[in-house]
Formats: structure tokens, C-alpha cells, sequence
């Protein structure tokens, strides 16, 4: 993983107060009034990163929350492709693809979860696709 949630949070968004706690029965929370993310204190490391980076992607994509607390499921749709998008690069995902075989097993490789390389994998533009596909062609034999 070259995207590092946190350190992107705390470079970018300094006023903002990240907290690992008990949030169920969401994974994370981003709440704008406040100026603080939650983020779920029972996950893993990969799932954490992915929830956190999910946060951050409503916050940069300005998302504004409904009047029932929640972001409608454009705005969770879009933080998740920008936040699967960040957290896999191009690049790490074509090396994960030449020595992996399974989604499980990129996701591993790559520190996040199979949700995120679902999402990596499904929203690829042409171009990417493209460049993707070259570097799995140029294995090594």
C-alpha cells in the first residue's frame, strides 16, 4: 500500500480528530459538525485503512450528509471508488496480478481489503485496463 490514510488525514485535514472506537453498527463515520472521523476499533489493519480512506474521500469530495444522518448511495458509491482507487495504484495492483491468483490473495499482497480490489478491478477505466493487461502479457515466463 502506498496511500497511507492516516498520514494523508493528518497532513491534509489537520482539524480533523480521528478516533478508533466502538461504532457499530457502521464500520466508519464522518461527521462534518463535529470535524471528526470514526472508525471502527475491532478491525484489522487493512479494513481499517480501507474504512479510513473511505472517510477522507467524503471529506475531499465534499459530501454532505442527508437529512437522516447518512450520505445517499451516490456519495457512498463514489467515496468508495476514490478511496479503492488511492489505496491500490495502478502499479501495485499489475504486480499483484502477476504473482496472485486469487482476490484474496491480491488483497493480502496488498494490505487492504477484497471489497477495495473488487472496486479497484471494476472501475478501471479503458486506459488503465490497457496498461494493466501489458504488464500481464510482459511476465516474466
Amino acid at each position: 500500500m502506498t496511500y497511507d490514510p492516516w498520514r494523508d488525514a493528518a497532513e491534509r485535514h489537520p482539524d480533523v480528530v480521528i478516533k478508533r472506537t466502538d461504532c457499530l453498527p457502521a464500520l466508519g463515520a464522518w461527521i462534518e459538525a463535529a470535524r471528526v472521523i470514526l472508525v471502527e476499533q475491532s478491525l484489522e489493519r487493512p479494513a481499517r485503512n480501507s474504512v479510513l480512506a473511505h472517510e477522507v474521500a467524503h471529506l475531499d469530495l465534499g459530501h454532505k450528509m442527508t437529512g437522516d444522518g447518512w450520505f445517499d448511495r451516490r456519495q457512498e458509491h463514489q467515496a468508495d471508488r476514490l478511496a479503492a482507487k488511492r489505496l491500490v495504484s495502478l502499479d501495485a495492483l499489475a504486480d499483484a496480478l502477476l504473482w496472485c491468483s486469487w482476490e484474496t490473495e491480491v488483497a493480502e499482497h496488498l494490505h487492504v481489503t477484497v471489497e477495495v480490489v473488487r472496486l479497484r478491478l471494476a472501475y478501471l477505466t479503458n486506459p488503465e485496463k490497457a496498461y494493466v493487461e501489458a504488464r500481464l502479457w510482459a511476465r516474466p515466463a
